[in-house]
């Protein structure tokens, strides 16, 4: 709740109009008081920009309930036990002044801001559940937030709220505790093992470790004789990109929280399976690209130059894909499979230099589609899965 610093006073201080002030400041009032009158609960305000907030308890839940008058909305905040989520999860109306044409549609009118698979996550809720959330939410102005920081459940359920509206308004307060109960109930999850995992990408941990046989890698980089269907070659590169994880399984090491870069030594050697990175959202640092995997939610970045060696046959590996199945690969997510090198880097990000650990690439699935093993190499190329190198 925001610190008493006159906003609302300042924005009614005209003298000639006195009486909007005094009428808004005695709406929201008789609001709060009719609403702390049905859950029992307790009231502060005005504050700031003429803010009322009712707090107590719904459900078995705390729960804080903020009046933004004149002609504000209504925010809800509802706590939540710990969940498995590990990450903030936004859902907009796609017309909200939040909407950004890069977060994925979870319905007509929704959008997903995570780190995850937001079509995964929302159909882990029952219809009914969904359904609730679709219509809370206002297309324009509406947002839900599940933050861990503190854990809660955040709505916008309404705008310009009115005292003889209340009985509408605790139904719409008891659906949103009905909703943080589904989350509690459906969203305590892995989420790295939900769905593709991270947006764009595969599932993230490891599979149960199996032997690795020699026999087993000739199979997978065997060429298609049949000549090269994107299916064989898809199916192939999935079952190479297992093979690779179950390879490396002992050295492993989950990429966040990252090791702070001035002990990148410690982790020289160390495995790490990074979230998938679009070339569109490479970097320009120092007249080359820089792929740089994570962000500072996650806990760190990760970079490989695109002159890299391992990258840069995994790049012309991607051509090669793309002449030969006659397919555009379009912008695809490069999930990679990377080795830590012992030292860091640095690179321009949002107009910021940001420290992070670099990579040699092992191995490469893109767009789910073709896999490159960068340990591979014949005559200074490593072949896609699948590929014929006569």
């Amino acid at each position: 709740m925001p610190d008493d610093d006159g906003g609302f006073d300042a924005i009614c201080a005209d003298p000639v109009d006195h009486t909007i002030r005094d009428e808004a400041r005695a709406k929201g009032e008789r609001l709060a008081a009719a609403i702390a009158a049905i859950l029992g609960a307790t009231t502060e305000g005005p504050r700031g920009m003429g803010e009322w907030w009712v707090t107590g308890t719904r459900g078995g839940h705390a729960i804080s309930v903020g009046l933004t008058s004149p002609g504000g909305s209504v925010a809800v905040h509802v706590s939540l036990r710990p969940l498995g989520l590990a990450s903030d999860i936004n859902i907009y109306g796609d017309r909200s002044i939040w909407r950004r044409a890069d977060r994925p549609h979870i319905s007509a009118h929704l959008q997903m801001e995570t780190d995850w698979d937001a079509q995964a996550l929302w159909q882990l809720l029952p219809a009914t559940v969904r359904g609730a959330i679709e219509e809370l939410i206002e297309p324009d102005r509406g947002a839900l937030r599940v933050t861990t920081t503190p854990r809660e459940l955040h709505v916008t359920i309404s705008s310009r709220p009115d005292p003889e509206t209340v009985p509408r308004l605790i139904e719409d307060l008891d659906r949103v505790v009905a909703i943080a109960d589904a989350l509690e109930a459906h969203w305590d999850v892995d989420p790295r093992g939900l769905g593709r995992g991270f947006t764009g990408g595969r599932v993230l941990p490891p599979p149960p470790r199996v032997p690795s046989t020699l026999d087993l890698l000739a199979e997978l980089r065997a060429p298609v004789e049949s000549g090269p269907d994107p299916a064989v070659l898809a199916a192939r590169g999935l079952r190479a990109r297992d093979e690779m994880m179950a390879r490396y399984a002992d050295a492993i090491l989950e990429p966040f929280p990252m090791v702070n870069p001035r002990e990148s030594l410690s982790v020289k050697d160390r495995v790490v399976v990074l979230p998938p990175v679009p070339p569109s959202r490479w970097h320009d640092w120092i007249g080359r690209k820089m792929l740089a995997a994570g962000n500072e939610f996650l806990g760190g970045w990760y970079f490989a130059h695109e002159d890299n060696s391992g990258l840069a046959r995994v790049i012309r590996a991607v051509r090669r894909y793309e002449k030969a199945t006659w397919t555009s690969l379009g912008d695809p997510p490069y999930a990679i499979i990377a080795r830590l090198t012992g030292d860091s880097s640095v690179c321009h990000i949002g107009g910021v230099i940001i420290l992070g650990l670099t990579v040699d690439i092992l191995g490469a699935l893109v767009g789910d589609r073709v896999f490159v093993d960068a340990t591979h190499v014949i005559d200074g190329e490593s072949p896609f899965i699948g590929e014929s190198t006569r």
